[in-house]
C-alpha cells in the first residue's frame, strides 16, 4: 500500500487544506516545522507501524511528499 495518499492529507492538513506539490519541500513551505516534524515522524510510525532513525532525514528530499512516501514505502515492505 501507498503511503503517498496519507502523507498529502496529513499535509495538506497542515497547509490550511492548500494542496503542497508532490515535490515541493513541505519544511521550506512553511507547512511544519521542527515541532511539526517530531509530530509527523510520530504519526508516520503509528500509522504504518514503522521505526524511522534520524538518519534516514538527512537528505533534502525526504521532505517533499514523493521523497517521504517513498521511504515510508521501503520501510513497510523492509519490516
Amino acid at each position: 500500500m501507498s503511503s503517498k495518499p496519507w502523507l498529502t492529507s496529513y499535509l495538506n492538513g497542515r497547509n490550511n487544506g492548500a494542496a503542497l506539490g508532490e515535490n515541493d519541500n513541505f519544511i521550506a513551505a512553511g507547512v511544519i516545522n521542527s515541532f511539526g516534524i517530531v509530530e509527523l515522524i510520530l504519526a508516520i510510525e503509528e500509522e504504518f507501524s514503522i521505526s524511522l532513525t534520524e538518519a534516514m532525514f538527512e537528505h533534502a528530499d525526504v521532505f517533499t511528499i514523493n521523497g517521504l512516501s517513498q521511504l515510508i514505502d521501503r520501510q513497510g515492505t523492509a519490516d
